[in-house]
């Protein structure tokens, strides 16, 4: 994430339980900006439904900016740690590829669907602030394909290309995926890796 976080926000350990206040203001924040957008929601709303003030946001976040950036640094965090830990794991190159597609889709729209939305669909202008995070997975992702290639398992091709249309299978699901629909999460995460794998990977030599 941007180096720019404001020194409000920078200053604060979201994770310490020792003041809620910031907290519910984020927790506010996260559920308007995913339903009205960056632009369509103000400071007011924001204090007004967290019982705040607008002066706590300011003091807290410096402005409506830090207010968002505090919030997606925290869940892009939590979602380059949970990735990299599938990455360092001693998995066979190929379960952990697939055990990366599946932790990365869950991540989005299960455990961080709300923070998922703003960070992917929100208005262009939030590009310059996703794009370090997106870059960053991006990286990991060529990495797992790369080895993924020099065992033979790829189809001949662009890696960084193979890489983000794999961004796109994964990131669509923010636009259609309803938590009370017909498939469970397993089975989406199954669908979309058996979608991927079939695309991507060599088919075996007919005898």
């Amino acid at each position: 994430m941007p180096k720019n976080l404001s020194k409000h926000a920078k200053k604060l350990d979201f994770f310490s339980g020792a003041n809620e206040t910031p907290k519910k203001v984020m927790r506010v924040a996260i559920d308007l900006f995913a339903s009205n957008g960056f632009k369509g929601t103000s400071i007011r709303d924001i204090a007004k439904l967290s019982g705040g003030t607008i002066s706590n946001i300011y003091y807290y976040f410096g402005n409506k900016e830090g207010l968002l950036l505090a919030i997606l640094k925290q869940a892009s965090d939590q979602i380059v740690l949970r990735l990299r830990q599938v990455i360092e794991s001693d998995l066979e190159p190929l379960e952990r590829f697939k055990k990366l597609l599946k932790t990365h889709l869950a991540l989005l729209i299960d455990v961080y669907p709300l923070e998922a939305k703003i960070l992917f669909l929100d208005e262009e202008h939030l590009s310059r602030i996703s794009k370090p995070f997106q870059i960053e997975i991006l990286d990991m992702y060529r990495g797992e394909l790369e080895e993924l290639k020099s065992l033979g398992y790829l189809n001949s091709g662009n890696i960084t290309l193979i890489a983000f249309n794999l961004f796109g299978v994964i990131n669509w699901h923010l636009r259609w995926h309803k938590p009370q629909g017909p498939m469970s999460l397993e089975q989406i995460c199954d669908e979309m890796q058996s979608f991927v794998l079939d695309g991507i990977l060599k088919k075996p030599a007919q005898k």
